[in-house]
């Protein structure tokens, strides 16, 4: 097909991109947050709550798991909701973080890191920069997604036909078995 992605790739290529784009960003986010448990500033549950947002990105990653396996109607039709899963699981995590900061976290300075804090290994962020990093990362992330599901709806669209060629097999299918 004539379709692309980003102007130059074939669609079918950068659906696949969206999908192991989607497979490192949970690893990262899910990684990063599950380190968090370490840090002697944040509270015990902060990180636990967070893993909890990322419950839709967990489902969004098993859709593109399952596209993967097999690219047919039934699970290109699903990317467009994985893509809309990620969008809910990053505006869950941030909103979480901006109300844990703005009123649970009683520093004005929030600390980065996982070592013994008597050792000085944390990055230090203003409480006000950190929510902003924070804000700006999803509102990126958020855009980036909104793209990718106009991306997986064009994909789905356009093989709509092979579709319809599956129904017929699978009529076919049964006409025989009858």
């Amino acid at each position: 097909k004539d379709e692309t992605c980003m102007g130059c790739f074939p669609i079918k290529c950068g659906v696949t991109m969206i999908g192991i784009f989607t497979l490192v960003l949970a690893v990262w986010l899910i990684s990063y947050n599950f380190f968090e448990l370490l840090n002697d500033y944040f509270a015990w549950y902060y990180p636990l709550i967070m893993l909890g947002a990322y419950l839709p990105l967990f489902i969004a990653c098993s859709l593109f798991v399952v596209f993967f396996t097999k690219d047919k109607y039934s699970t290109r039709s699903k990317l467009m909701y994985a893509c809309i899963l990620v969008i809910v699981s990053l505006i869950l995590a941030c909103g979480w973080t901006l109300f844990y900061l703005w009123f649970l976290y009683k520093n004005d300075t929030v600390y980065e890191g996982i070592n013994d804090p008597a050792e000085n290994h944390y990055v230090r962020y203003s409480k006000k920069f950190y929510m902003f990093k924070e804000l700006a990362l999803t509102i990126v992330l958020c855009i980036v997604y909104a793209y990718f599901l106009t991306v997986a709806n064009r994909y789905n669209d356009v093989m709509y036909p092979d579709a319809l060629a599956e129904k017929d097999e699978k009529k076919k299918k049964e006409e025989k078995k009858k």
